[in-house]
């Protein structure tokens, strides 16, 4: 009875013990959880309140006969001269463009627009008041899976407001929609008026513009960073957007045992490739400064190749590599996509 009684005393005893220092294990956990979110919680409100004042509303005004409709957007200042950038969705085929700063309205220029990457270039007469702009660059930002992100945009009639998420790949299609270039996707869904909105990871550097959401996935696509300077050059300095063309087709043969090996599987008569003796059955292994692994690698370096520009591709050919200058040239008109990204906004 004695034994029976100090076992129960000592389990209970080492029961206390386990539990007291469970809870303990649990509360120290819980307490560095409480100041890791509150260190991130803290850097997205700073993050918040240092790249507000470059966001503005974006409204194309429709006058019709009979009535006047608004579409909502958003976009951003990139330049001390009253530079925006948003969506073509927000402004194609609109009478008027005002950019709203602060609930103030003021009359918006087009400078030009993209529908196949849904981008396009406003300029107002110069920067409202209190407003800051956000600086392009050609460096990507290392941005891959599970990279923390904050989107900036106007919700519909709501306020300038932050929505935080994951970046979640970078893809070059989605299912029948084959893009331009590699985009970002992001685990949020765009709400309507959102798309056109800037989106930086937590260093507030800027990682994209929203394109398009995909409510089915409760995702969003995001036009990277280096991709939107591409296309604001083409349209400052040239009045449109240049799509360049070399003339080869490729493809990833289902015999190879390497899934990594890209093959040129056509070349286009009279093409710059073909006028650079670039053969069907070279494998392609670069493309200017850019890896080539999938055929998605392939467009999206072309989507940077602009026409008059000469650009190296490394293929290998009989087990040699070798090194061949092309020409880029301007996309024909026969291949350019019958329509755009598929969008909504």
């Amino acid at each position: 009875m004695a034994v029976q009684q100090s076992y129960q005393l000592y389990s209970k005893y080492v029961k206390e013990v386990y539990f007291r220092g469970f809870f303990f294990c649990v509360a120290s956990l819980l307490a560095a959880d409480e100041g890791d979110f509150l260190s991130l919680q803290h850097r997205c409100s700073n993050l918040f309140s240092e790249r507000e004042p470059s966001v503005v509303r974006v409204k194309g005004i429709y006058e019709g006969a009979e009535r006047t409709s608004v579409q909502f957007g958003t976009g951003f200042f990139i330049s001390d001269k009253g530079h925006v950038l948003t969506t073509a969705s927000n402004i194609n085929g609109t009478s008027r463009v005002l950019v709203e700063f602060r609930q103030v309205s003021y009359p918006a220029e087009v400078v030009g627009y993209d529908v196949d990457t849904n981008f396009a270039l406003l300029k107002v007469s110069a920067l409202p008041e209190g407003s800051t702009s956000v600086a392009l660059s050609s460096s990507p930002v290392e941005a891959g899976p599970c990279t923390m992100n904050l989107l900036m945009a106007f919700p519909r009639y709501c306020p300038v407001s932050p929505k935080f998420g994951m970046l979640a790949g970078s893809e070059g299609y989605y299912e029948n929609n084959v893009f331009p270039t590699n985009y970002l996707r992001a685990n949020w869904l765009a709400a309507d008026g959102e798309h056109g909105g800037p989106v930086f990871d937590l260093k507030g550097r800027l990682l994209g513009m929203l394109i398009t959401s995909l409510p089915e996935i409760q995702s969003s696509y995001v036009l990277p960073a280096p991709a939107l300077l591409r296309l604001r050059d083409d349209i400052l300095f040239g009045g449109k957007v240049k799509h360049g063309y070399v003339g080869l087709e490729v493809a990833q043969p289902a015999r190879l045992q390497r899934g990594d090996i890209v093959i040129i599987s056509n070349i286009q008569p009279n093409s710059p490739a073909a006028e650079a003796g670039l053969l069907k059955g070279d494998e392609l292994l670069r493309f200017g400064s850019f890896d080539i692994t999938s055929m998605g690698d392939v467009r999206n370096a072309a989507f940077f190749a602009r026409p008059g520009e000469y650009v190296t591709l490394t293929i290998r050919r009989h087990g040699e590599e070798k090194a061949v200058n092309i020409r880029v040239a301007a996309r024909p008109e026969q291949y350019a996509p019958e329509a755009g990204l598929n969008v909504s906004s």
